[in-house]
């Protein structure tokens, strides 16, 4: 990352960090980064969001009800 960006994990493709490099996207939770280390993002499972690496996320991480608890 280089000021003034606060998430970069080194992709361009809206997954994860914003492509503005300006925040994590909806559905990601991401920690890290500096000027020679990608920010570190992974999706959500359980938030309602579905993201491309998911399936389906139905809110919680009940196995049984539709959805299992890895999306």
């Amino acid at each position: 990352m280089i000021s003034p960006e606060t998430c970069d994990d080194g992709l361009q493709d809206g997954v994860g960090c914003t492509s503005a490099c300006d925040g994590q996207m909806t559905g990601y939770t991401c920690s890290g980064g500096d000027i020679s280390t990608p920010t570190n993002c992974a999706d959500v499972c359980g938030d309602g969001i579905v993201t491309p690496s998911q399936t389906c996320d139905d809110s919680n991480s009940v196995p049984t009800d539709g959805c299992d608890s890895n999306c």
